[in-house]
């Protein structure tokens, strides 16, 4: 019924959210292949402003895209995603 059917999507969804946030700490896409290294540039800029998890560590400046991961159950799907503005140039990338 739509009880079991919800406990079940409910269950899918937090098992998707904990790997799409372990992806932030390893550092790797969804198929565990590493990302790209950031570029010295950044890697300058990112040492001088600040961060909480090493210049260098990519994709994480204070934690906040990281720990935005949310799922929506919608009818048989589910959907995980982040409401922070910035998480479609994160995922998809961005052009100057």
């Amino acid at each position: 019924g739509p009880e079991e059917r919800n406990r079940i999507l409910k269950k899918i969804a937090a098992e998707y959210s904990a790997d799409t946030e372990k992806r932030f700490l390893n550092q790797s896409d969804p198929d565990r292949k590493k990302w790209s290294p950031l570029r010295n540039s950044t890697i300058r800029y990112k040492t001088v402003k600040g961060n909480l998890m090493g210049a260098a560590h990519i994709g994480v400046w204070k934690g906040k895209l990281a720990s935005s991961i949310q799922y929506r159950l919608v009818g048989d799907s589910v959907y995980i995603g982040s409401n922070v503005p910035y998480a479609p140039w994160f995922h998809y990338g961005a052009k100057k």
